[in-house]
């Protein structure tokens, strides 16, 4: 159930990301990169399985692309 929450939680920022790059590619590029460097320093200092919280990103991100360029 922790994975799942995490995703939930998480997805927003992708969806967010998704449409910034729309907007501007290089600023949302900046965004998902930092968001992703931020996740892996966390792992990285407290453990905390942060893959978790990428997927549920790369999932927002996935529906915000369908969302705001197939659309």
């Amino acid at each position: 159930m922790d994975k799942v929450w995490r995703a939930v939680v998480h997805a927003p920022i992708g969806v967010f990301a998704a449409w910034i790059i729309s907007k501007d590619p290089t600023l949302g590029f900046t965004i998902s990169l930092t968001f992703i460097a931020y996740e892996i320093a966390q792992d990285w200092r407290i453990g905390d399985r942060s893959f978790k919280d990428i997927l549920g990103f790369l999932i927002g991100l996935s529906i915000g692309a369908i969302l705001f360029f197939a659309l």
